[in-house]
């Protein structure tokens, strides 16, 4: 954050959620913050309510080495959000759409390589500087999340799988549900 505090002086990072789960790491990253200056920068918020934060978000980022489909990201995105995050799990799907996606809705922001801190500073200034682009994967980030993350679409196509299954003789339930969890 410090390479994007040089072109973007008053930006502001908030690390939400909760630090007590590995107090040793969370202390490691606020000695870490301390020592490179960046004091006034980044604050740890601890646990926050979305509805009342999320209005004060710009840029998410998620610097991630591993990850399965980030709720974060879909959080932020039905606000609409943009994101930067690494290229792990689902984020690359999430914020530049599905191979199949039609109509294409355009990038959601931008992908990083793991452990890029000028990439992620510089998708984020890209993001913070041209508010066309900005506005773009704003609205790029809304529509993705409506369109392919719909809880109630989720649920419907889960209760179609889970009621195929039900369905099954035993012997074939067993074998479709080993399937599925590969």
């Amino acid at each position: 954050m410090g390479m994007l505090r040089d072109v973007v002086p008053n930006v502001r990072v908030s690390i939400i959620g909760p630090y007590e789960e590995d107090r040793d790491y969370f202390e490691d990253c606020r000695a870490m913050i301390a020592q490179m200056g960046l004091g006034e920068t980044i604050a740890f918020t601890g646990p926050q309510k979305l509805d009342a934060v999320l209005p004060g978000i710009d840029v998410q980022v998620l610097t991630s080495i591993s990850e399965g489909m980030p709720l974060v990201i879909l959080e932020a995105g039905a606000a609409g959000i943009p994101a930067v995050a690494s290229d792990v799990g689902a984020c690359r799907e999430m914020i530049l759409g599905r191979s199949d996606e039609s109509p294409r809705l355009g990038p959601a922001g931008a992908i990083t390589g793991l452990s890029n801190p000028k990439a992620t500073a510089d998708a984020c200034h890209a993001l913070l500087a041209d508010r066309d682009w900005y506005s773009r994967c704003s609205v790029a980030m809304r529509a993705r999340v409506r369109r392919y993350f719909d809880k109630r679409d989720q649920d419907r196509d889960y209760r179609a799988i889970y009621d195929t299954c039900m369905a099954m003789p035993t012997v074939a339930r067993g074998a479709t549900m080993k399937r599925a969890a590969e």
